[in-house]
């Protein structure tokens, strides 16, 4: 399954990447995985431990899988990701 998700926050970390904090995830970001997003092209760095993560809030509702990945997108450029989109350059078979 192809990996999509929302993006809901962008932040530098010095000498490692821009980290891109997302909702809505569908499938799995893979680590070197290349991504379409709206200011051009990225990959993948590294994932989140412990990965994507699918629970509950305190009301019982499902909340939608969320979970942050590193990629080489340029800072402050990636800060205008905030509430897109961003998905993986592999279609789907």
């Amino acid at each position: 399954m192809a990996f999509s998700a929302k993006v809901q926050d962008v932040f530098s970390i010095p000498g490692k990447g821009t980290a891109l904090w997302l909702t809505e995830v569908r499938g799995e970001p893979v680590e070197g995985e290349g991504l379409k997003t709206e200011i051009g092209e990225a990959v993948v760095l590294a994932t989140g431990e412990p990965g994507i993560r699918d629970r509950s809030c305190l009301t019982g509702s499902k909340i939608p899988p969320y979970g942050a990945i590193l990629t080489d997108l340029p800072m402050p450029d990636a800060g205008d990701l905030y509430d897109t989109t961003v998905q993986s350059t592999e279609q789907s078979s």
